[in-house]
């Protein structure tokens, strides 16, 4: 009440990020969790008269101190579920309401918790020990080793031990997935200081071995049973001039875009490209990927059959979201920064001439008859149409708070926005440029996708860590699904399947929108923030 206030200094420690903040919140309503890992909550004098905390999934606190005021900064006695309560702290139920009445003075109360056994627990330090360690290493060539169906190849790796660190000796396996064979498949090296020991080993694929990516991991323990970390080789199975059906993932702080086989359940070589890729799209042919490199202000254009990328070319500013029309023939982006989007002619790469929009433009959808490309202004809450034809900004379309994504149906009738900043999906009816009713999310929804037949959407609720499923026909909410941490971005693989990257578990999952159900995690890079096939 003496610190904290309205006026420029009113926010004491420079509010550390908010936790200043939620210092005082937790204060003010009486109670203080002394210990996060527990439920102990330390019980102080409310400075609300109720309080009522509700809790997602789990019971609520509802907190009544009649008398509370400033002045009123002493409790006199606490009720727990209409009973006397002793105590300094209370144990939070998750299944059980909890009711507290506090009777506030503006004296002390010194009887009340004053026996030791009622102020809040004590914990008693623990030894630390740590586990084993080394400094022992795997290395595998970075790039994907290509094997054809029935055949062999050479993979060889190392096992290495710095200059310097203590003799080890390396007890090394792998971990093969079904339909390939690896010949050794375990080892034991020693390995002096410095030293650095080459293992080859032949890998073998069957006749019958499906074409895709697989990943090959080699694991190791020391004699003193510390962990080596493993290191994996991606292996391309597939026959000469064979185009595999993969998905494409930006790795926003690696610098890089990966391949996603969810079939295999594999991920591929990360192929570098531009700094701080944003987002990405592929060519019908699947040979090519455009990436919009954010902080470069430029896009990179990928080879996909080589993995390197082969151009660059040079954009507005904060190159954002990225679309090509279904032709194949332009790719567009949205230049965050200056509030334009920009055409790049697919044959010569030369960049057109920026398209003013609203403002801080950021995803992109078109047509599936690519006349119309859509544009989510996220600072000006709205969509602008631009003709791609005659490459005019039409009317803008005002939406709800902050839209990040967009998704248009099959046949080309509805629009998709998530709205982020008010945690809903506005539809457009794209024939009248009307805006429907919103339908609730969960918090800061960001990448949608519709199925290829049109039936669902898919949302990816970056704020609470789930997918909300929407009927496409009825516009109403068939499901939530909790997914990973922080999900970005949705990509379809077919009807029932989609792909759903994750930004906080540096990863993506399969979600089965009929099942309802959540594969295990394929591992990416840093950050994924797109992806696309």
């Amino acid at each position: 009440t003496q610190l904290w206030g309205d006026t420029p200094d009113g926010l004491p420690g420079n509010d550390d990020l908010g936790t200043m903040s939620a210092w005082y919140v937790w204060c003010a309503i009486g109670l203080y969790p002394q210990n996060p890992a527990t439920g102990v909550l330390d019980l102080g004098a409310p400075l609300f008269s109720h309080v009522d905390i509700r809790i997602p999934g789990a019971a609520g606190i509802t907190i009544d101190a009649p008398a509370a005021s400033t002045n009123d900064a002493f409790v006199q006695n606490v009720r727990v579920n209409g009973q006397v309560w002793p105590r300094s702290w209370i144990v939070y139920s998750q299944t059980t309401p909890t009711r507290l009445f506090f009777a506030l003075r503006s004296v002390p109360n010194p009887d009340w918790a004053a026996a030791p056994a009622d102020a809040p627990p004590s914990y008693a330090p623990h030894p630390v020990s740590f586990v084993p360690s080394t400094q022992a290493a795997i290395s595998v060539d970075p790039s994907e080793l290509a094997l054809s169906p029935g055949g062999v190849a050479t993979l060889g790796f190392a096992l290495a031990n710095p200059a310097g660190a203590a003799a080890t000796q390396v007890t090394w396996r792998a971990l093969v997935p079904g339909g390939l064979q690896l010949a050794p498949a375990n080892g034991t090296a020693t390995l002096s200081s410095g030293q650095n020991d080459p293992v080859t080993t032949q890998l073998a694929a069957a006749q019958t071995t499906p074409t895709g990516l697989y990943d090959v991991a080699i694991a190791g323990t020391t004699a003193n049973a510390a962990l080596v970390e493993r290191a994996t080789r991606v292996v391309r199975v597939a026959r000469p001039g064979e185009r595999l059906s993969l998905a494409y993932a930006t790795n926003f702080f690696d610098n890089s875009i990966q391949a996603i086989d969810a079939r295999t359940m594999a991920f591929g070589a990360p192929i570098a490209v531009g700094e701080f890729p944003r987002d990405l799209t592929v060519d019908p042919s699947g040979s090519r990927a455009y990436v919009a490199d954010e902080q470069a202000n430029e896009l990179s254009i990928v080879d996909l059959r080589s993995g390197t990328t082969i151009a660059t070319v040079r954009v507005g500013s904060t190159p954002w979201g990225i679309r090509m029309t279904p032709d194949g023939s332009t790719v567009w982006v949205a230049n965050n920064g200056d509030d334009t989007v920009q055409p790049i002619d697919v044959a010569t790469l030369a960049a057109g001439t920026p398209v003013k929009v609203g403002l801080a433009p950021g995803d992109l959808a078109v047509t599936p008859d690519g006349k119309t490309l859509y544009v989510a202004d996220q600072n000006s809450d709205d969509v602008t149409p631009v003709d791609v034809r005659r490459r005019v900004a039409l009317t803008p379309i005002p939406v709800g708070a902050r839209p990040r994504g967009l998704a248009v149906t099959p046949d080309g009738k509805t629009l998709f926005v998530s709205d982020m900043g008010s945690n809903t999906i506005t539809p457009i009816d794209v024939a009248s440029g009307q805006a429907a009713a919103p339908i609730p999310t969960g918090v800061a929804p960001r990448g949608l996708a519709v199925s290829p037949d049109g039936r669902y959407l898919l949302v990816a609720n970056f704020g609470t860590n789930d997918a909300t499923l929407i009927d496409v026909a009825s516009r109403s909410v068939i499901a939530t699904i909790p997914v990973g941490l922080n999900p970005t971005a949705v990509s379809f693989l077919d009807a029932t399947r989609a792909l759903v990257a994750q930004s906080g578990d540096n990863d993506c999952v399969v979600v089965d929108v009929v099942a309802k159900t959540v594969s295990a995690g394929i591992p990416l890079g840093t950050r994924p923030t797109a992806i696309a096939r």
